[in-house]
Protein backbone atom coordinates (compact mmCIF):
# COMPACT_ATOMS: atom_id res chain seq x y z
CA UNK A 1 0.00 0.00 0.00
CA UNK A 2 2.55 2.13 1.03
CA UNK A 3 3.91 2.18 -3.06
CA UNK A 4 0.32 3.38 -3.98
CA UNK A 5 0.68 6.12 -1.63
CA UNK A 6 4.35 7.15 -2.90
CA UNK A 7 2.81 6.98 -6.33
CA UNK A 8 -0.26 8.77 -6.00
CA UNK A 9 1.57 11.74 -4.14
CA UNK A 10 4.32 11.46 -6.80
CA UNK A 11 1.55 11.76 -9.18
CA UNK A 12 -0.40 14.88 -7.56
CA UNK A 13 2.75 16.67 -7.52
CA UNK A 14 3.31 16.01 -11.26
CA UNK A 15 -0.02 17.18 -11.80
CA UNK A 16 0.11 20.28 -9.76
CA UNK A 17 3.39 21.20 -11.64
CA UNK A 18 1.33 20.63 -15.64
CA UNK A 19 -1.59 22.78 -14.44
CA UNK A 20 0.91 25.61 -13.56
CA UNK A 21 2.85 25.26 -16.41
CA UNK A 22 -0.24 25.44 -18.44
CA UNK A 23 -1.87 28.12 -17.05
CA UNK A 24 1.77 30.24 -17.96
CA UNK A 25 1.09 28.51 -21.51
CA UNK A 26 -2.62 29.66 -21.62
CA UNK A 27 -1.93 32.99 -20.63
CA UNK A 28 1.37 33.44 -22.80
CA UNK A 29 -1.09 32.55 -26.04
CA UNK A 30 -3.84 34.72 -25.10
CA UNK A 31 -1.56 38.01 -24.20
CA UNK A 32 -0.29 37.40 -28.20
CA UNK A 33 -3.75 36.45 -29.69
CA UNK A 34 -4.93 40.20 -28.07
CA UNK A 35 -1.33 41.52 -28.53
CA UNK A 36 -2.01 40.98 -32.68
CA UNK A 37 -5.93 41.44 -32.47
CA UNK A 38 -6.80 38.54 -33.60
CA UNK A 39 -9.48 35.82 -31.91
CA UNK A 40 -8.26 33.03 -34.74
CA UNK A 41 -5.05 32.30 -36.28
CA UNK A 42 -2.96 29.40 -37.97
CA UNK A 43 0.58 27.88 -37.19
CA UNK A 44 1.44 25.58 -39.07
CA UNK A 45 -0.70 22.43 -38.44
CA UNK A 46 -2.47 24.29 -35.70
CA UNK A 47 -5.41 26.60 -35.30
CA UNK A 48 -6.09 28.67 -32.44
CA UNK A 49 -9.04 30.05 -31.31
CA UNK A 50 -9.69 32.49 -28.78
CA UNK A 51 -13.99 32.06 -27.74
CA UNK A 52 -15.09 34.84 -25.01
CA UNK A 53 -17.71 33.55 -22.78
CA UNK A 54 -19.90 34.96 -19.99
CA UNK A 55 -20.86 32.82 -17.09
CA UNK A 56 -22.96 33.71 -14.45
CA UNK A 57 -22.00 33.96 -10.74
CA UNK A 58 -24.71 32.99 -8.39
CA UNK A 59 -24.64 34.77 -5.16
CA UNK A 60 -26.52 31.98 -2.73
CA UNK A 61 -28.18 33.96 -0.36
CA UNK A 62 -29.95 36.69 -2.98
CA UNK A 63 -30.89 33.54 -5.03
CA UNK A 64 -32.39 32.00 -1.97
CA UNK A 65 -34.59 35.36 -1.57
CA UNK A 66 -35.21 35.28 -5.00
CA UNK A 67 -37.29 31.89 -5.59
CA UNK A 68 -40.66 31.49 -5.04
CA UNK A 69 -40.47 28.53 -3.67
CA UNK A 70 -38.39 27.08 -0.95
CA UNK A 71 -38.89 23.45 -2.80
CA UNK A 72 -36.71 24.84 -5.77
CA UNK A 73 -33.70 25.59 -3.20
CA UNK A 74 -34.24 22.20 -1.52
CA UNK A 75 -33.57 20.87 -5.36
CA UNK A 76 -30.50 22.81 -5.46
CA UNK A 77 -29.31 22.91 -2.15
CA UNK A 78 -26.68 26.06 -3.12
CA UNK A 79 -26.56 27.85 -6.45
CA UNK A 80 -25.70 24.87 -9.10
CA UNK A 81 -25.48 26.73 -12.64
CA UNK A 82 -26.66 23.35 -14.43
CA UNK A 83 -29.65 23.01 -12.37
CA UNK A 84 -30.49 26.46 -12.42
CA UNK A 85 -30.36 26.26 -16.49
CA UNK A 86 -32.33 23.22 -16.18
CA UNK A 87 -34.59 24.77 -13.99
CA UNK A 88 -34.72 28.27 -16.94
CA UNK A 89 -35.02 25.77 -19.78
CA UNK A 90 -38.14 23.34 -17.89
CA UNK A 91 -39.65 27.09 -17.56
CA UNK A 92 -40.29 26.02 -14.08
CA UNK A 93 -38.63 30.11 -13.15
CA UNK A 94 -38.22 32.78 -15.36
CA UNK A 95 -34.60 34.63 -15.96
CA UNK A 96 -36.23 37.92 -14.80
CA UNK A 97 -37.07 35.97 -11.12
CA UNK A 98 -32.80 35.75 -10.75
CA UNK A 99 -32.42 38.90 -11.75
CA UNK A 100 -29.85 40.24 -8.85
CA UNK A 101 -28.55 37.23 -8.31
CA UNK A 102 -26.20 37.18 -10.00
CA UNK A 103 -22.56 38.84 -11.62
CA UNK A 104 -21.77 37.88 -14.75
CA UNK A 105 -18.07 36.94 -15.32
CA UNK A 106 -16.38 36.84 -18.69
CA UNK A 107 -14.47 33.76 -19.32
CA UNK A 108 -11.81 33.43 -22.11
CA UNK A 109 -11.98 29.88 -23.94
CA UNK A 110 -8.69 28.77 -25.86
CA UNK A 111 -9.20 26.59 -28.04
CA UNK A 112 -6.29 24.24 -30.05
CA UNK A 113 -6.40 21.43 -32.57
CA UNK A 114 -4.14 20.12 -35.21
CA UNK A 115 -5.19 20.36 -38.65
Amino acid sequence: MIEKIKKYVELKSKQKQITEELSILRDDILSFMEKVNETEMDFESYQVKVVPQERRVYDDDVLYKSLPDEDLWRLMSKADISKINGLLKLNIIKDELLNGSYEIKKVTNLQISKK
